[in-house]
C-alpha cells in the first residue's frame, strides 16, 4: 500500500507548516479542516482555521511516496527534521512517525 508523506502549506506566506503521512492526503486534509471548524485548540488546527477564517485553505504538495509503514514512519520523521533544520515553523507536535497513517487498513489475521 502506498502512503505519501504531504506537506501542507500556508497560501498567504507559501511556507510549509505541516508535514504528515497518508494513504489518502486528499482525505487527510478534509479531516485537518472538518477539525479545525470544530474548535479543535491543537496549533496545526488553530492555524488552518486562522487560514479558513481567511477564505482560503491550505495548500496540500506531496514529498514522497512510500510503499509500507515502516518506511513510512521513518519517511515522516525525515522530512519533519530536514524541515526543522531548514528553519521550518512547522506546527507538528512530534518528531512523526506516531501511529499509522490516516487511512490505514490493517491486513484482518
Amino acid at each position: 500500500m502506498t502512503v505519501f508523506i504531504y506537506d501542507l502549506s500556508d497560501p498567504r506566506t507559501g511556507h510549509v507548516r505541516y508535514i504528515g503521512k497518508s494513504v489518502n492526503p486528499r482525505e487527510r486534509l478534509h479531516s485537518h479542516i472538518s477539525a479545525a471548524r470544530s474548535g479543535s485548540k491543537a496549533h496545526c488546527k488553530r492555524w488552518i482555521d486562522g487560514i479558513l477564517k481567511d477564505g482560503l485553505r491550505p495548500v496540500l504538495g506531496i514529498i514522497e511516496e512510500v510503499h509500507d509503514h515502516a518506511a513510512a514512519n521513518e519517511a515522516e520523521q525525515y522530512w519533519i527534521g530536514s524541515f526543522r533544520l531548514g528553519g521550518a515553523d512547522l506546527t507538528n507536535l512530534t518528531p512523526g512517525g506516531d501511529g499509522q497513517p490516516k487511512g490505514y487498513l490493517r491486513p484482518r489475521d
